[in-house]
């Protein structure tokens, strides 16, 4: 059983699903990847929803450990009001650890996300500390703490010409089944900025690793996504704003 329907709760559910391990997914909204564009999320929950069961608009409101496992009190459309399940596992999301380190005793400024607040070379509100990664850092991606920390490395040197950080585009990707992967702004973001758009869609053939494999292969450039599934394959789409 795993908690969310984020990145993380679906990458599990993939990895211990593919082991041969019975997997249901409780979700309180209702698609997975919900932070993905809009169509793409419709069209993953759909495919993933072939090989994990999900109980999606499902609250959980109490947890009890048994001997023979653990029970869930559930509440939902469609929902039972309570499920068992010999492990569960949380993907409910991650908070940034200020709190625990107590930067506010330092005079350090945080958003009311808890999150450290850095001017565009990662400067905090105190003179000679930085913050980088996933305490400042809203995409909570290892590869834009990787750019973070190249950044903030220079300033450090080299305080007379500092570096901006840039994560106007951040790639990312899913590793899970179906995959998707995305950069820039989604059509549901583009709308929100008021700006006139075009959309471009185009089916997405079969990757070679997903014809081998056997499983469905998620990819998503601007906003895409492509599965395959030998000759009963369900295509997906390739989508760009």
């Amino acid at each position: 059983m795993i908690l969310g329907g984020g990145y993380i709760g679906a990458e599990l559910g993939h990895f211990f699903a593919a082991l041969g391990t019975e997997v249901t997914l409780i979700h309180r909204g209702a698609q997975l990847l919900e932070r993905e564009d809009a169509e793409i999320s419709q069209r993953f929950t759909a495919l993933y929803a072939q090989h994990c069961a999900l109980l999606l608009r499902t609250q959980v409101h109490g947890v009890q450990q048994q001997a023979d496992g653990i029970t869930l009190t559930l509440s939902g459309a469609h929902a039972p009001a309570q499920v068992s399940t010999d492990t569960l596992l949380l993907a409910t999301g991650r908070l940034p650890n200020t709190d625990l380190l107590d930067v506010a005793r330092a005079g350090i400024a945080l958003n009311a996300q808890g999150r450290i607040i850095t001017n565009a070379y990662y400067e905090t509100s105190v003179p000679g500390i930085w913050a980088l990664g996933d305490i400042t850092n809203p995409h909570q991606l290892k590869h834009a703490a990787n750019a973070d920390a190249r950044v903030v490395a220079y300033n450090v040197a080299y305080p007379q010409t500092p570096r901006r950080g840039n994560a106007t585009a951040m790639p990312h990707a899913v590793f899970s089944s179906p995959q998707v992967a995305s950069v820039g702004l989604s059509e549901r973001e583009v709308q929100a900025q008021g700006w006139p758009y075009l959309v471009g869609r185009q089916a997405a053939p079969p990757a070679g690793r997903a014809a081998c494999g056997g499983l469905p292969r998620c990819a998503s450039a601007g906003s895409g996504l492509a599965s395959s599934r030998g000759a009963e394959a369900t295509r997906g789409v390739e989508k760009a704003v």
